[in-house]
């Protein structure tokens, strides 16, 4: 066969910590990557993130819907990251990954999903408060 001369190339690569399922790497292999580990936000920290965006998207001031501005949704829109994130914290204590249930990983990336999903919701869809929290729950 013939040899192929590949040259500046790199790679990336991303893991998590081993445990629960996840193995880790030989160290032969580690040693050709540069690691580092980003820490995971406090809840205050988060809490203020998606507060201030849903405040943005869903304040009072860029409320096209009257009738929505002196009912519950305001203060829905207050409680929602803070119930979150608590929620979020519950499960990570609970709801432990183990060999046969490992899809019990819950991260960052499921609170920016079901965020950007409430975040992405028409106006014309928010016709009465509720629908705000069922929208949440589900």
């Amino acid at each position: 066969g013939d040899f192929k001369h590949i040259e500046r190339l790199d790679y990336v690569a991303a893991m998590d910590i081993p445990g629960a399922g996840k193995n880790d790497i030989p160290h032969r292999l580690k040693r050709h990557f540069f690691t580092y580990n980003v820490i995971t936000p406090t809840e205050a920290t988060v809490t203020s993130i998606y507060g201030q965006l849903l405040s943005a998207r869903f304040g009072v001031s860029n409320n096209p819907i009257k009738a929505l501005n002196g009912s519950h949704f305001n203060r829905f829109v207050q409680i929602l990251p803070v119930a979150t994130v608590s929620l979020l914290k519950w499960a990570r204590d609970k709801l432990l990954p183990s060999p046969t249930k490992f899809h019990y990983n819950f991260s960052l990336r499921d609170l920016s999903r079901l965020f950007l999903g409430m975040l992405r919701t028409p106006w014309s869809s928010l016709s009465v408060d509720y629908i705000f929290i069922q929208l949440w729950r589900h």
